[in-house]
């Protein structure tokens, strides 16, 4: 009795394993396609280049881990924040940066009805905090307008607000556009 015990709860564990691996099976044949973002891109390739082959990208639908490696090691990714302090407040640098990216790529649009043959590059190089989006959207039209009446030899620093100032280069003709964002620098 004891002896059909013991084989009664080995083939119940093997019918739990059988089950669990049908079921990891399914999940992994028949995958709900998720997208790497940025940082997990980065970790895919690195891992790669370590030589890595049976890489699986959410191995087990969106939930830890992010990768599994020869289905005996876990990997999790994570970004780590920088953070900027003022005396009452604590921000992600990625916070005003998101939004500044935005507004001078609208800013830069605005221009390009007055296209007349020429192209433009633009970097950013601001230091924070950033002024209120309508005080820096304003600026931004005055300085480059002031920019393209009186055009300085380039490359040339063109001043936007205190803490704010691009630099202005050359580019390649692109027909309908006038400026062309061309990095962001931080101080």
């Amino acid at each position: 009795m004891l002896v059909f015990l013991s084989f009664a709860v080995i083939a119940s564990y093997l019918l739990f394993c059988c089950s669990y691996f049908q079921i990891r099976q399914r999940v992994i044949v028949n995958p709900v396609r998720f997208h790497m973002n940025r940082e997990e891109k980065i970790t895919e390739n690195y891992l790669k280049s370590l030589g890595y082959k049976d890489i699986v990208f959410e191995p087990d639908g969106n939930i830890p881990p992010d990768f599994s490696i020869d289905d005996r090691i876990a990997v999790e990714v994570r970004r780590l924040n920088q953070h900027f302090f003022t005396e009452d407040e604590v921000k992600g640098l990625e916070e005003d940066r998101i939004p500044l990216f935005n507004l001078l790529q609208s800013s830069f649009s605005k221009f390009d009805t007055q296209y007349k043959g020429r192209s433009y590059w633009v970097s950013i190089r601001f230091s924070r905090p950033i002024e209120c989006a309508k005080t820096v959207r304003k600026a931004i039209r005055k300085s480059l307008t002031d920019f393209l009446g009186n055009p300085a030899p380039l490359p040339c620093k063109v001043n936007v607000t205190e803490g704010m100032y691009f630099r202005v280069y050359s580019s390649k003709t692109v027909a309908g556009r006038v400026f062309r964002f061309a990095g962001i620098d931080v101080q």
